[in-house]
């Protein structure tokens, strides 16, 4: 085993990640996405349901609040 990759590990192991996402945006992205909940959960892989899901996305992604 090396020891350079042992001792990279046990020194970058420890360090904790930082949120990716602040609690006000996760809040933000729930509520917009619970008004599509049927549409974007739907398991079916029709045409037809992957362009209402990806109708759906532009639409989140196009009209953002400030």
């Amino acid at each position: 085993m090396c020891l350079v990759c042992c001792e990279f590990k046990t020194e970058y192991s420890e360090r904790k990640r930082s949120e990716n996402w602040a609690s006000e945006e996760k809040k933000l992205l729930l509520e917009l996405v619970s008004q599509f909940l049927l549409t974007l959960s739907r398991k079916e892989n029709s045409t037809s349901v992957n362009k209402a899901k990806a109708q759906v996305w532009k639409h989140l992604t196009n009209n953002r609040r400030p």
